[in-house]
């Protein structure tokens, strides 16, 4: 996060470097969507996306509690794991911890926490309000030929488009009219929005963060479409900071529906400090616990696994050293039914 000074360009920057790089569904999917932390170890690369984002990156403590309980974890991968990690003289102190030990299970993370004060003060969940139209018109305009009616401008950007379907409309994308001016007034800034929305500047990159990550599938697909125009075959001029725009737009009228123009901006509801969304987290020992739990899970089976790469029958060996066919196939449950089908017929 850059300092008090709110930089509009700094802001999308780490935004595009954060967000999920989410393609159209007409290419492959191969994304690795935590790539912002790929520079680190994995344990650190996860747990940090799990403080920051809230991302669920292992499974819940008592679930690898009972995993062992019904010997899915083994138990001598258990000790041979936590021997390798924690040294021979401690398996039975990190044993009972990870058996019996309590710990702070409750999951926060850094973003998020500065749009929920709208709905503690307020009572209005912007994200409830906001997002079924604000998906919508992202589906509308960004259509490849699917929905039934085509959208009515597609050779203008995405907020040009939309001004002239709100221009030339008896119904309207807003229910204030205090919105609608601040969207066809196009000298506004996206710190103009903010000073509305948010009041506070060193809050801006946070709020943001905030709104784009509440919907970041969308936002990553806007900021790759922006970057890589020819992830769509109908091309569509759309930017991250267009549907940032627009969607200030949209919570600053739903405000207004809900509570007249009697709100005000979030940093006057609370004392608030700008935390630094990507500072480093301090590890726990709940972490190592996860560590060795995770570890021991995938180690249980990998005997299993490779034996049945190594598994050698000469005879069967040669009778089948010339296959009938050869197939590729996804992993992919849509496909296991045929594959597992073709194996049962022709071995």
């Amino acid at each position: 996060m850059s300092g008090n000074t709110f930089e509009e360009s700094v802001l999308l920057k780490e935004l595009h470097h954060y967000l999920p790089s989410q393609t159209p569904l007409k290419d492959f999917i191969h994304h690795n969507t935590l790539h912002a932390f790929q520079h680190k170890r994995f344990y650190d690369g996860i747990f940090n996306a799990s403080a920051i984002f809230g991302y669920h990156v292992t499974l819940e403590l008592e679930e690898y509690r009972n995993l062992v309980e019904t010997g899915r974890i083994k138990k001598e991968v258990l000790y041979r794991v936590i021997e390798s990690k924690k040294g021979t003289d401690n398996i039975e102190g990190w044993l009972r911890k990870m058996q019996f030990s309590n710990y702070d299970l409750q999951k926060e993370s850094r973003i998020g926490k500065l749009r929920s004060i709208w709905n503690k003060h307020y009572h209005v969940d912007l994200n409830n309000k906001v997002q079924p139209l604000l998906f919508r018109i992202l589906a509308a305009y960004l259509d490849q030929g699917i929905s039934n009616w085509n959208f009515p401008v597609t050779s203008k950007g995405f907020l040009e488009a939309l001004r002239m379907v709100e221009n030339s409309s008896y119904a309207s994308f807003f229910h204030s009219s205090r919105a609608r001016d601040l969207f066809f007034n196009e000298t506004l800034t996206l710190s103009d929005l903010l000073k509305i929305v948010v009041g506070q500047e060193d809050l801006y990159e946070q709020y943001i963060f905030d709104q784009q990550f509440a919907h970041r599938g969308w936002a990553g697909m806007v900021a790759t479409i922006e970057n890589r125009p020819d992830t769509l075959f109908e091309k569509r001029a759309i930017s991250l900071r267009d549907l940032i725009h627009f969607e200030l737009i949209l919570e600053i009228d739903v405000l207004d529906d809900n509570l007249g123009q009697n709100w005000k901006p979030i940093s006057a509801l609370e004392v608030l400090h700008p935390i630094d969304l990507f500072a480093e987290i301090e590890h726990t020992e709940l972490q190592d616990v996860l560590e060795l739990f995770q570890d021991a899970f995938e180690w249980s089976y990998y005997d299993a696994v490779l034996g049945a790469f190594v598994y050698d029958n000469i005879e069967e060996k040669f009778k089948h050293q010339i296959p009938t066919f050869q197939a590729v196939f996804c992993i992919d449950e849509r496909e296991c039914s045929l594959r597992r089908h073709l194996e049962f017929v022709e071995p």
